[in-house]
């Protein structure tokens, strides 16, 4: 996050988390419309600010070490094949050449990959790196037996710059990762090539696990960005919303926790005070009990029941 914040400081993209703004002195303030809109800044800190423990929780963790999705081996184990064309949905012209630029140095590089995890006998090797030699330019093809141009289609040849140019198609782009998926998804059998012709289409294979991983590792990109703006915004937002309760109780002349002590504190006078009431009373109805049994024991009558209650009580005491 701090390096994002950097990044937006250095290159003045101070909109960028509007409606926070980035000030000169590297401060995130809020813009002239919200300061001044009471409704709209309390949504903002006291709805918003609130956010930022529930985004966190919601952030898919690994296991095993608490890492986000985003950054842990599982996720480059387990690809998520469909991903590709949203962030190819997503490019204009230009960057969609940019991505469908290969280098022939990073296709031999998967494509000896792609031989070491399948296992490829000697001969069916050699007939892979053949069939790159063809695609790449650097055997002609007119001499070569069992060659079939058309599986090579869509692919321009520059030989000098070493590097093809692929066609900026979506059906063409998605048919070379549909050859490439089952490899993706971590199926491993046993593979021949034993004409060149089906060493093309091992070629392919490897050509479609090129592009999807160059567009694959874009879309982690921009899914880390995307994930990193989030939290920054909403620590933004809480930050704000702790100054600003800090600069109301700097007003007030009393803190939140000052507050509260002083809720407690009359919450607990005021049971006490009721416990002196119940006290009270409780003295006040002994005292009336008192009084009437003095009354109803008073005069000749009282001697005389006080008088037989002391005989039962000696009889009792001789049994």
């Amino acid at each position: 996050m701090e390096q994002l914040f950097n990044k937006m400081r250095d290159q003045h993209l101070t909109g960028a988390f509007e409606p926070l703004v980035i000030t000169g002195h590297s401060e995130l303030s809020l813009t002239h419309h919200y300061l001044y809109d009471m409704r709209m800044m309390h949504s903002l800190l006291f709805v918003y600010g609130t956010k930022l423990n529930e985004l966190i929780e919601a952030l898919h963790k690994n296991k095993k070490n608490k890492r986000c999705a985003l950054h842990s081996l599982d996720n480059h184990r387990a690809k998520q094949i469909s991903t590709w064309i949203d962030v190819w949905d997503a490019m204009d012209m230009s960057c969609r050449e940019e991505v469908t630029l290969v280098s022939a140095a990073g296709l031999l590089t998967t494509t000896e990959n792609y031989l070491r995890k399948h296992r490829f006998c000697g001969e069916c090797k050699n007939k892979v790196m053949r069939a790159y030699n063809l695609m790449i330019g650097e055997v002609e093809t007119k001499d070569e037996k069992g060659y079939c141009a058309s599986l090579y289609e869509g692919i321009r040849k520059c030989p000098h710059e070493r590097h093809l140019h692929l066609v900026c198609d979506t059906a063409y782009i998605g048919g070379l990762i549909s050859r490439a998926e089952p490899d993706l998804n971590g199926i491993r059998r046993e593979r021949h090539a034993k004409t060149i012709d089906i060493a093309q289409e091992e070629m392919l294979t490897c050509l479609g696990i090129y592009v999807y991983n160059r567009l694959n590792a874009i879309w982690q990109v921009l899914r880390t960005e995307e994930q990193t703006w989030l939290l920054l915004f909403h620590v933004g937002v809480q930050r704000l919303q702790k100054a600003f309760e800090m600069a109301l109780e700097a007003k007030q002349g009393m803190s939140k926790l000052e507050q509260v002590c002083e809720e407690i504190n009359e919450a607990e006078r005021a049971k006490q005070e009721r416990r002196a009431l119940k006290k009270q009373k409780r003295k006040a109805r002994k005292k009336e009990q008192g009084n009437d049994g003095e009354w109803r024991y008073s005069g000749t009558e009282g001697r005389v029941a006080r008088n037989q209650m002391r005989v039962s009580w000696r009889t009792r005491r001789k049994r």
